[in-house]
């Protein structure tokens, strides 16, 4: 339960760093990640986490390995 609750803070202050800061591969990233893979269900939206790495990956041309496993992750989720 406290790893779902840390999951939470995450996403919510990952959501904070975007509206000041809505082109930040790596929090896009991160963000991404976090939808795509977690293992709690209720954590997870896969949709979501797809637009988000496409966005990343898209700001870095699509030469980033780990933002292009992120984009694999979230579309598999």
């Amino acid at each position: 339960m406290a790893e779902q609750g840390l999951a939470q803070e995450a996403v919510a202050e990952y959501q904070k760093l975007l509206r000041l800061r809505p082109d930040w591969p790596e929090v896009l990233n991160n963000l991404a990640w976090t939808l795509a893979t977690h293992p709690t269900a209720s954590l997870r939206d896969g949709v979501q986490a797809e637009q988000l790495a496409r966005r990343a990956c898209a700001l870095t041309s699509y030469t980033n390995c780990p933002m292009l496993q992120t984009l694999a992750a979230a579309q598999a989720e």
